[in-house]
């Protein structure tokens, strides 16, 4: 890896809290909260290129009871980790494990934006699934952890 790209990802490197999660919803006006309005999580960044992502809805929930229960308490999580590469204005993640299983070894494109200790990261407009059939673009919004 070049010493360039190792620089222009120094800023990344670090924990970061999830301070909010929105998706925007091709087609709809109001935004969605694919983990309640009160999201709680981390994503670390790592040096050699590593991310690692665990974000939960921020509502206390009971152990699943049934299998509904069971399924909303998933839709109710994002989790993953994988390798990146970056340039200047995205990385690509290649998740190697994540919550659900879903896209593994699928290149995943995020723009990001550092601005002192706020990271906001965005996607290109994918098909997600936790809405099927609908085209989605998120915004996720961290503090730095000190």
């Amino acid at each position: 890896m070049s010493q360039q790209k190792k620089e222009i990802g120094a800023e990344l490197v670090g924990a970061w809290k999830m301070m909010s999660c929105h998706a925007e919803v091709e087609g709809e006006s109001e935004l969605r909260y694919p983990v309640g309005r009160n999201p709680q999580g981390f994503v670390v960044i790592t040096a050699n290129h590593r991310i690692i992502a665990l974000v939960t809805s921020g509502d206390p929930r009971k152990p699943a009871t049934n299998e509904a229960e069971a399924a909303a308490l998933l839709r109710s999580l994002i989790g993953y980790s994988g390798r990146f590469e970056i340039d200047d204005e995205k990385f690509v993640t290649t998740p190697d494990v994540t919550a659900t299983g879903s896209y593994i070894g699928e290149k995943q494109v995020r723009y990001y934006k550092v601005d002192g200790d706020n990271l906001t990261i965005k996607s290109g407009v994918q098909q997600g699934s936790l809405y099927p059939g609908k085209k989605t673009r998120s915004t996720n919004v961290f503090v730095r952890e000190k």
